[in-house]
């Protein structure tokens, strides 16, 4: 029987139909109309196809069951994903930090490395390049 362990008059009255016309679609006495047979399918499962034709898989495919809950659950259950997500920010905004951080100090060594060479240039001057060649001259 499609209404399992329910009381025919228990059934009856989820379908909201007498516990007679019940009866007379369990002998097949009479046919329910489509709101009562669509009643049928959700109250039990069983597939429409089942129902009406007695082919195909009798019950629909189970869906997962619905979670469903309490507000306190759902309030620490959002709480974590909050705290979760700070976590991952703060992570980040470090990760971020260091990383200018890192571009800072090498722009700093390519700034002196340029100071140097700039400096090198504006103090090799001919005089001194002269100055160097006859020292080095008269070591020789």
């Amino acid at each position: 029987m499609a209404r399992g362990g329910m009381s025919q008059a228990a059934f009856a009255k989820a379908l909201e139909i007498s516990k007679g016309s019940l009866g007379f679609y369990e002998r097949n006495e009479n046919l329910p109309n489509s709101d009562v047979v669509i009643k049928i399918c959700s109250l039990t499962g069983v597939s429409l196809q089942w129902l009406l034709m007695g082919s195909g898989a009798m019950c629909l495919e189970e869906e997962e069951p619905k979670v469903e809950y309490t507000a306190a659950e759902t309030i620490a259950k959002l709480e974590e994903k909050v705290s979760s997500l700070e976590q991952q920010l703060l992570e980040a905004r470090a990760e971020a930090i260091r990383a200018y951080k890192l571009a800072i100090s090498h722009m700093q060594t390519e700034s002196e490395i340029i100071q140097k060479a700039d400096f090198q240039r504006a103090t090799h001057t001919p005089a001194k390049q002269a100055y160097s060649e006859q020292r080095v001259e008269e070591k020789t």
